[in-house]
């Protein structure tokens, strides 16, 4: 697989979007964010709008699984460890994945740092946002620019 190159945009804010630029992000576009719990998607939502998924990860995923498995644990390691097995046993296989998916997207798309949104499978990357109605017009405008040239 070749490596795909990361492009860091940082476009002037727009306050509206034209037809013309939703049209640039395809119906089925998958689009990664990639966030902490510090730096949480919002407006997950206006992915409608843009006729995009939005696939949600976070970096602190293994924090939070951790976290989850230890928080007021009993003091006697025996019932400590009973507890935190019987707590491991309420996590399907997908729960266990989602902990690392952040890790691993982060990874896949070369991502250096959060919050991120990754647009064509890591061909594009829009750094510091975590409102993704701001980052998808950043990207549409990026789009448009890059088409009429």
């Amino acid at each position: 697989m070749s490596k795909l190159i990361t492009l860091a945009l940082i476009i002037l804010n727009f306050g509206f979007i034209s037809p013309v630029l939703a049209e640039t992000l395809t119906a089925k576009h998958k689009v990664y964010f990639i966030g902490t719990n510090q730096y949480a998607l919002v407006n997950a939502h206006s992915a409608e709008d843009f006729g995009v998924v939005i696939e949600n990860t976070n970096l602190d995923g293994h924090k939070n699984l951790e976290q989850f498995l230890t928080k007021n644990l009993p003091q006697d390691m025996v019932a400590a460890e009973i507890e935190a097995n019987r707590r491991l046993g309420t996590l399907s296989s997908v729960d266990l994945q989602n902990a690392l998916k952040g890790i691993t997207t982060a990874m896949q798309f070369s991502v250096l740092r959060a919050p991120a949104f990754v647009f064509d499978e890591g061909r594009a990357v829009v750094y510091g946002l975590t409102d993704a109605r701001e980052a998808l017009k950043r990207w549409a405008y990026y789009k448009s620019r890059s088409n009429s040239r």
